[in-house]
């Protein structure tokens, strides 16, 4: 009988000695919560570096390194974009012979070849990719070439930044987006 009235006598004290806490600890979350955000929210800007002759790497995000090939050239970029899985050399030996008119670029997607980090989540992390290499190199508005997922995204690249976007090639590529996006597009 005593041990059941000491349980309910110390029962509120334990029960406000662990709201306590409880508090506590739900302050130093909303804290922790609070620096994580302030600190995401700054903007990452992309580098640039040469590894080799006519190869760069950007950096677009924190652990995200693009291969980004470059055949020269001058006049209006042109962007190759290779398929799912492919890395931009397999543009080496086309994509140099349009240099007399274009300066020829080419991206390898993350995740793939010489491209660092995890693969993009969505097509969300592949277009602001792209426009991170973009501004990295310094190119406003440039000409998308997309090779199978490539077009896809070169598509969605323009949907999303139609002023950057002065046209896409689609190679052995499918849109699988409705008409109604088609019209957003083009």
């Amino acid at each position: 009988m005593m041990r059941t009235e000491q349980n309910a006598v110390t029962a509120p004290f334990r029960t406000q000695e662990a709201t306590s806490i409880l508090r506590r600890a739900s302050w130093v979350a909303a804290a922790v919560v609070g620096v994580v955000s302030v600190t995401g929210c700054e903007r990452f800007s992309p580098t640039v570096r040469q590894v080799g002759p006519g190869v760069l790497t950007v950096t677009t995000a924190p652990g995200a390194t693009l291969e980004v090939l470059d055949w020269g050239g001058g006049g209006p970029a042109l962007v190759f974009l290779a398929g799912g899985g492919h890395t931009a050399h397999e543009f080496d030996e086309f994509a140099p012979q349009l240099s007399d008119a274009f300066h020829v670029i080419g991206v390898t997607r993350r995740g793939v070849g010489e491209s660092s980090g995890a693969r993009a989540r969505g097509p969300r992390d592949a277009i602001m990719d792209l426009a991170a290499v973009l501004d990295a190199l310094g190119l406003d508005s440039v000409v998308l070439v997309g090779h199978s997922q490539g077009g896809l995204e070169a598509a969605r690249f323009a949907q999303a930044f139609p002023e950057r976007c002065k046209g896409i090639v689609h190679l052995d590529s499918a849109y699988l987006g409705g008409e109604a996006e088609l019209g957003d597009i083009f």
